[in-house]
């Protein structure tokens, strides 16, 4: 029997003890559907209409309490102060009782509480006198107080304590059937709990069960592959060993997967064995070959030891000149780059004293401007001098003429002064020789005589000024032609001055264009000797860059030289 037959034995008997364990689980089950049934039904009863019947009923309590509360306030209030509303409020609270009650009943003769019904018809009975006797009793308060109220309070406690008999009753009534209802769900909860415990037990044997015939299943299996595969071991063992005469430990008789690995592993040892027997043949063939080209290899490497010696000679000398070569380009680049350094130096000396120069030749031509202007200046201020001069000169000239005449003006006052004092003498001469009838005129006559001769002093003094302005002015004008010649002269030497300054300015604006010129002559020197010290250094660098080059050329020919040997040697070898 094959291995994958035992398996499916194996689970096959597992599973039908599964299977027959849940059968046998939901048969029991099925029976207790009914219970189960009976028990949602009590359950539904009790949520539906026993729980709502108590809370009527503690509803219906409650009404007869607020009723009662109600005519107990309005009893003391007295109905004073606002606090009238205790009538209304109970009389509210008697048509809920009695919307209750009904209620009540209706659901107490749906579940067959004849008991309760009756219990609710008493207290119905017994709250009517309740209320009727309270809410005279409350009315009696309002309308006469303490002494009207007081004499009826017996009356009132007499139906309170009916009514609470009548409510415990119906209380007692209650309880009872609902107790006996949840006794009943009680039960029946208990009976299918018990049920269920039951189909669980015989669940866990027939699980058991099935377990142990699983695990003693499983037991045989383990031991009879566990014996298979130790066999293979060791048959795997022996072709890995090379020992292919062994006997087969698995057994190629059996007729299980393991009897097919076994007759396969058979097989493959004979194959084995035959494979060794061509390799040892095969192997003494090889030797032959081996040395046949040992000695082919070795004719092969004297020749290219010939042939590949000379060409890495070559090229290790090659390299070496390279290698001189460059260093002595290197080196003359080097010098080269020094001395164009050193002429850029030089050249940049020479062009900042040029720039020196150009610089002192343009503040030099701008001075020389500068003193152009101010000697044109110069000039043009000593011509408006000149012109001055002349105007002044006009002026003195003109001041002269008038001198003269005010001096004539003079001399004329000077003779009319000299005739009113002859005048005068005349006149006091004939008032004297009038006597008394001339002495007035005698006085005026003096008086004329007087204002005469001061005239005289006056003219006198005037002249004296005149001729003074006179010669001043004589003076004046020959000064003022003295300068107007010396201006005369200064602006001559200004105009010579300012030509000589302009031809100056010229040499100089032609100095500080030369200049210029030989700056940029120096500036383009610098850059060219730039240029050459740039080439230079990439000269130098080339140069390094060969010698880089012929030194790894060197070193790789040398490599070269040692690979040649270590192949030569290894084709020997």
């Amino acid at each position: 029997m094959s291995v994958k037959a035992r398996l499916v034995a194996v689970l096959a008997v597992i599973l039908l003890v599964f299977t027959g364990a849940a059968i046998v689980t939901l048969v029991n089950l099925n029976a207790q559907l009914p219970k189960l049934e009976i028990t949602e039904s009590n359950a539904n009863t009790v949520a539906t209409e026993s729980i709502p019947l108590m809370v009527l009923i503690k509803e219906i309590k409650l009404d007869v309490v607020q009723v009662q509360q109600w005519i107990g306030d309005i009893s003391s209030t007295r109905g004073r102060d606002g606090l009238d509303d205790g009538f209304a409020e109970a009389a509210g609270f008697a048509e809920k009782f009695a919307k209750d009650v009904t209620t009540a009943r209706t659901l107490a003769a749906s579940l067959g509480l004849d008991g309760v019904v009756k219990a609710l018809q008493g207290a119905e009975a017994a709250f009517g006198p309740f209320y009727a006797t309270g809410v005279k009793l409350g009315q009696a308060y309002v309308d006469n107080g303490p002494e009207g109220g007081n004499p009826m309070m017996p009356d009132f406690d007499a139906v309170a304590e009916a009514m609470g008999t009548s409510m415990d009753a119906l209380t007692a009534k209650v309880e009872e059937a609902t107790q006996v209802r949840l006794d009943s769900l009680q039960h029946s909860i208990h009976d299918v709990q018990s049920s269920l415990e039951g189909v669980a037990q015989l669940n866990l044997i027939l699980t058991a069960i099935g377990l142990v015939i699983g695990l003693g299943a499983a037991a045989y299996l383990f031991s009879v592959i566990k014996g298979s595969i130790e066999g293979l071991l060791a048959d795997i063992s022996h072709i890995s060993n090379h020992d292919y005469t062994a006997e087969s430990v698995l057994g190629a008789h059996r007729t299980d997967e393991f009897g097919t690995v076994a007759r396969a592993l058979d097989e493959t040892k004979a194959a084995l064995a035959e494979s060794v027997e061509r390799e040892k043949q095969a192997k003494a063939a090889e030797i032959q070959q081996l040395e046949e080209r040992r000695t082919e290899r070795l004719r092969m490497a004297e020749q290219f030891e010939t042939s590949v010696g000379a060409v890495v000679e070559t090229v290790s000398a090659a390299a070496s000149e390279m290698q001189s070569s460059a260093k002595s380009v290197s080196a003359t680049a080097d010098q080269t780059s020094q001395q164009a350094t050193n002429v850029a130096a030089a050249a940049e000396q020479a062009s900042s004293n040029v720039q020196t120069v150009a610089s002192a030749a343009e503040e030099l031509s701008s001075s020389i401007s500068e003193i152009s202007r101010q000697v044109s200046q110069s000039t043009r201020i000593a011509g408006e001098a000149v012109a001055e001069v002349e105007g002044a000169n006009a002026k003195v000239q003109g001041l002269a003429e008038a001198a003269n005449k005010i001096g004539e003006v003079v001399a004329l006052i000077t003779d009319i002064a000299d005739q009113t004092n002859l005048l005068a003498l005349n006149a006091t001469i004939e008032a004297a020789r009038a006597g008394e009838a001339g002495k007035g005129f005698a006085v005026v006559a003096s008086e004329v005589k007087n204002l005469a001769n001061q005239t005289a002093k006056a003219t006198e003094e005037i002249s004296n000024q005149i001729g003074g302005i006179q010669t001043a002015t004589q003076g004046a004008v020959t000064a003022i032609g003295s300068i107007g010649g010396i201006i005369n002269h200064i602006n001559e030497i200004t105009s010579a001055i300012a030509a000589a300054v302009e031809e100056q300015g010229a040499a100089t604006s032609e100095i500080a264009r030369n200049v210029e010129q030989a700056s940029s002559g120096t500036q383009e020197v610098s850059s060219n000797i730039s240029q050459v010290t740039m080439a230079a250094s990439q000269t130098g660098s080339s140069a390094s860059q060969i010698l880089d080059a012929a030194t790894e050329l060197g070193r790789q020919s040398n490599l070269l030289t040692k690979e040649v040997d270590g192949f030569l040697a290894t084709i020997r070898g």
